[in-house]
């Protein structure tokens, strides 16, 4: 499985992710970066207001995916109601 890297934009600094973690394919990972920008958001870690992003990249050669933190707050509540494991 392809190892995927969650580096954190917020506001002025990016806090890199030096472990990632192995998911099936980016559509696992994009959901992944939402699962976890929303229990950020939830768990007042980033501001609503904060310009928030993850830039997910792969040990595949392509381009980063970015997920603003504004795709979680826009997601379902149904999907918020499993718990996720940490990155």
């Amino acid at each position: 499985m392809p190892r995927y890297f969650f580096h954190l934009a917020l506001e002025d600094q990016v806090i890199l992710d030096s472990e990632g973690r192995e998911l099936r394919d980016l559509s696992a990972a994009r959901a992944r970066a939402i699962e976890v920008a929303r229990r950020m958001r939830v768990g007042s870690v980033v501001k609503p207001q904060a310009n928030a992003a993850f830039y997910v990249v792969g040990t595949v050669s392509t381009l980063p995916l970015v997920v603003p933190f504004s795709e979680a707050d826009l997601a379902s509540g149904a999907e918020g109601q499993n718990r996720p494991s940490p990155l």
